[in-house]
């Protein structure tokens, strides 16, 4: 590992969570930023901003990072820390490794609707955070040695991936990365449709309908090819392979549910 590694993203990535599995894998020290500016201030980052206004906030995050920036293990940033030029400037002239960990603003918005401690959210509508996901995103792309997705992936795996990297730097690995966060994101969804699924099965049960409806598979699957005909990456082919091992998963968990309410 670096001696020094930054973890950048947007609040609600996973950074300080991902940096405390990191930290303990690689047997290294962890500085989060948000406790060190509690630790010299003694007051949060909620309480300071109310008390002294974002401006005064951001000057002193700007001092912390400074203080800090070539500490020896690694450090989890602050959302908001690349909102600063003085702070991008401290982290582009420093010799750290710098990790953005990416995730879905969907995946930020399920994160933090019950949050009550950061301070800019609660004073964001959600036009507001799309504009600032969006504007800090290019900041952390441009800060960043590398991108680690994290949508739908747990600690450890986006811990392993940041080691990973750091000990081969194969360019491979972001886009690994991004299609082991999509692998995840089409088994969840999955998962959701079988959620479905067996509440299928018990109206099924209900109007005493058949478990297996052919017109109503091939209508799917004939609607499917139509919406994506102009899609060069999902052919008719793969339509019928994938739809097939759903329809089949689907019927098998459909008659195991009808079982079930028997």
């Amino acid at each position: 590992m670096s001696k020094t590694t930054i973890l950048i993203g947007f609040m609600g990535a996973g950074k300080t969570t991902v940096g405390t599995v990191l930290a303990n894998i690689t047997n290294q020290p962890l500085l989060d930023l948000d406790d060190e500016f509690i630790r010299e201030t003694k007051l949060s980052p909620k309480e300071f901003m109310e008390q002294f206004g974002e401006e005064k906030f951001r000057t002193t995050e700007t001092r912390i990072l400074k203080s800090q920036i070539d500490f020896d293990g690694i450090i989890s940033t602050g959302g908001g820390v690349v909102e600063s030029e003085l702070n991008r400037q401290l982290i582009r002239d420093s010799s750290a490794q710098v990790i953005y960990l990416k995730t879905s603003l969907a995946n930020v918005l399920e994160r933090l609707s019950h949050d009550n401690v950061r301070p800019m959210l609660r004073k964001m509508s959600v036009i507001d955070l799309q504009n600032c996901w969006n504007r800090r995103g290019i900041f952390y792309q441009l800060l960043s040695n590398v991108t680690i997705e994290t949508t739908n992936k747990n600690p450890t795996k986006i811990a392993r991936e940041i080691i990973d990297f750091e000990q081969q730097h194969d360019e491979l690995l972001p886009l690994r990365s991004q299609i082991d966060s999509l692998d995840r994101q089409i088994f969840n969804l999955v998962s959701q449709r079988f959620d479905v699924v067996r509440e299928v099965a018990s109206v099924k049960k209900q109007l005493h309908a058949s478990v297996v409806q052919t017109e109503r598979m091939d209508e799917v699957r004939a609607e499917l090819k139509n919406d994506f005909s102009d899609n060069s990456n999902i052919s008719e082919q793969l339509i019928e392979e994938m739809m097939n091992v759903l329809f089949s998963s689907s019927i098998q968990r459909e008659n195991e549910q009808i079982k079930k309410v028997d």
